[in-house]
This record gives C-alpha cells, sequence and structure tokens, in this order.
C-alpha cells in the first residue's frame, strides 16, 4: 500500500548546505551562528569546521566551514547577502557558495 503524504510533512530531510570561507580562524561556530541570526535573521547549523593550521608566511590564514540552512530561500539569501559581507573586525570578506554534495 502507498499511502501519499503532502509535501509539507514529509520527513526527507534534504539539506541546503553552504560552503563559507571565513577571514579567520579564530571564528568560532558560535560567532557564526550569531552573526548570520543577527545580521541576516537565519538560523544555520554549523556541521564542519576547519580549524586546520596553514603553513606560516601564509597570509590568508582562511577558516572555512560548511553550514546547513533549514530552506531553500534562507540558503539563496545566504548566498545572496552574506557574500563578500564583512564579521567583526576582519578586513577580508566572507566567501559563500552553495556545498555540492555529489561529485560531478
Amino acid at each position: 500500500t502507498c499511502t501519499a503524504t503532502s509535501s509539507r510533512t514529509t520527513t526527507v530531510t534534504e539539506t541546503f548546505s553552504l560552503w563559507v570561507g571565513l577571514p579567520s580562524k579564530d571564528i568560532t561556530e558560535d560567532q557564526l551562528v550569531n552573526f548570520v541570526r543577527v545580521q541576516f535573521g537565519v538560523d544555520i547549523i554549523v556541521t564542519f569546521m576547519n580549524k586546520k593550521e596553514l603553513p606560516v608566511g601564509r597570509k590568508k590564514d582562511y577558516n572555512f566551514c560548511f553550514i546547513d540552512c533549514q530552506n531553500k530561500d534562507d540558503m539563496d539569501r545566504l548566498i545572496d547577502v552574506m557574500h563578500d559581507s564583512q564579521i567583526g573586525d576582519w578586513e577580508e570578506p566572507i566567501k559563500v557558495k552553495e556545498k555540492k554534495d555529489h561529485a560531478s
């Protein structure tokens, strides 16, 4: 038997994930989550935070992380408004792009 369910109640956990390049690896998950909530009114979940140390002498010690949004609208909005925005006192802007899960 097949029971039809409305698209609103399906529990398919489609994730809307973004790759976010941060200006510094000093930025914490909490800082990022709060920044996005305050600046853009979007709740995100940080799913991965890269803490890897880069070789000495590298100017851009970019940190990056993956974040999940609750829906596609939030995701599209963040790509639109968060990309090239600045967090805290760092001069380097934040980079945002859609995270591609499938290798293509």
